[in-house]
């Protein structure tokens, strides 16, 4: 059978499962590392696979039934981006009214978190352009900047451009060409 890309056969479940009788007190987290080490399964960083290891082909062989997973530890770790407040962005004392072009050139960089910077950001993820901010094009303009640098991100981290579709799919309320995102 073929497994997260892999082709799995019964001498890597024998593997697995003769892990799992020598080795008892092995988490799932180390299952999995010990797996990665083995079939020296990397991503094309040369990280280690270890997360497609444990979540989607350990945790799907043992769906199946071909091998009982110790008991989790404990909850995942709470995820500290999950029911997160962001506190509102204080507007400016004058509205921002211009042509786009008079703002030119704009730019996308990397916010420290916690920095004021992260604050307008995370304000504008969570909300529509703030209403003191009258600009025609400028979200669509924004959106195509942020688009074009998470295309070349995800490049230079796992060396493929990944799929433009996917940075549209989760934005259904903003309506703009992807060919004037992708170019």
């Amino acid at each position: 059978m073929v497994m997260q890309g892999r082709k799995v056969g019964e001498a890597d479940i024998g593997l697995i499962r003769d892990w799992l009788a020598a080795h008892p007190e092995w988490n799932r987290t180390r299952l999995s590392q010990e797996l990665c080490a083995c079939w020296n399964w990397r991503n094309a960083q040369g990280r280690a696979k270890d997360m497609a290891a444990r979540t989607l082909l350990l945790l799907k062989l043992e769906r199946a039934g071909y091998i009982r997973l110790p008991a989790r530890r404990g909850p995942s770790a709470p995820n500290r981006h999950r029911n997160r407040q962001i506190d509102p962005v204080a507007p400016p004392e004058e509205p921002i009214c211009d042509a786009l072009r008079a703002l030119l050139p704009l730019g996308v960089s990397v916010v420290a978190p916690g920095s004021d910077d992260a604050r307008v950001f995370k304000g504008l993820l969570a909300h529509e352009m703030p209403a003191w901010v009258q600009v025609p094009h400028l979200a669509s303009h924004v959106l195509a900047l942020i688009a074009r640098r998470i295309r070349a991100d995800w490049q230079a981290k796992y060396g493929h451009p990944g799929s433009p579709s996917c940075a549209t799919a989760r934005c259904p309320s903003i309506t703009t060409s992807r060919s004037a995102i992708f170019g």
